[in-house]
């Protein structure tokens, strides 16, 4: 008896079982903790930076002092990066590349001057004539450790909302990682029970110079190419991805029609989050280009496509 073939997502489909905030309950209470402790630590520590002696102390001995003072201070790391680079610039540093924050700290720990410029602006640039001729007051507003960033420091409220910004990024991160192992752990799980060729993790593809999130080999060919995204947010990258897939699915369909009887190979993209729903144009060209679109919530539709290339 022959299989029927699987029949694609529509849009609508798509979007109705989208997986908007992917839950990982493991992850939760791992960040859930690190708050809790990170609260803790950050209202001992920093009870000594209201004196410039005191930070230079914090900064020796804490590892992710400016982090910390940034997030304190409500300022971006991005805003501080820029700032640090217009003074390495006015010093007549040989500008290359930007300093990450353990860079600053490593140089401000190396020298003196360095430690100096950086803690008098983290305490007093708003007021500071040196900074105010280079720095709009917009941005240099916050710049100041007083009685009132002290104030911050006694409500645990506060302090946690300022740790949160600081690490969403790194959350994000980890989240889409989590997401990213469920999918792979359930298609490898389904060919190990099969007796499906183990499917090969982050394996570039040499017909479409492509890294995919999974690659099922067929006879030491590749057979099955599925990327895996999750977006929590938008950005441009989101267009970049929308056409790479394009270009993609183009060489799959290129090679399949050159290939005569051999066995095709199958594109698929396995997709969730807000971020894709809310990037309508991307999600539509990607669910056009692309053979097979799924989530989370429809991810068992992956084995009937699997049986019936088999």
């Amino acid at each position: 008896m022959s299989l029927q073939k699987p029949t694609k997502l529509t849009k609508d489909e798509f979007v109705k079982t989208a997986t908007m905030f992917y839950l990982d309950v493991a992850l939760e209470k791992k960040y859930s903790d690190f708050l809790r402790e990170q609260i803790a630590k950050l209202q001992q520590q920093l009870s000594g930076i209201v004196t410039k002696n005191g930070v230079q102390q914090y900064v020796s001995e804490e590892k992710e002092a400016l982090e910390n003072l940034t997030s304190l201070l409500n300022i971006s790391s991005e805003r501080f990066k820029r700032i640090v680079s217009m003074l390495r610039i006015a010093r007549g540093h040989q500008f290359d590349t930007e300093w990450t924050l353990s860079t600053v700290r490593t140089h401000m720990l190396d020298d003196s001057v360095w430690m100096d410029d950086i803690c008098d602006l983290l305490i007093n640039g708003a007021k500071l004539p040196k900074y105010q001729e280079l720095i709009p007051s917009f941005y240099l507003e916050n710049f100041k450790i007083d009685i009132t960033t002290i104030g911050r420091l006694a409500n645990p409220d506060d302090i946690r909302r300022l740790i949160k910004r600081s690490i969403e990024g790194r959350y994000n991160n980890q989240i889409g990682d989590s997401y990213l192992k469920k999918i792979r752990d359930y298609i490898i799980d389904f060919c190990g029970r099969e007796g499906f060729t183990t499917p090969m993790v982050n394996q570039i593809n040499s017909i479409t110079n492509h890294t995919f999130s999974l690659t099922l080999n067929y006879n030491n060919q590749p057979w099955i190419l599925i990327d895996i995204t999750y977006a929590i947010t938008t950005s441009s990258g989101q267009s970049r991805f929308a056409r790479e897939v394009k270009g993609i699915a183009d060489k799959v369909r290129q090679f399949n029609e050159n290939n005569g009887d051999n066995k095709k190979i199958v594109y698929i993209n396995i997709m969730d989050g807000a971020g894709w729903v809310a990037r309508s144009t991307d999600l539509d060209k990607i669910i056009s280009y692309t053979p097979y679109v799924l989530n989370l919530n429809n991810l068992s539709r992956i084995t009937d496509i699997i049986n019936f290339y088999a």
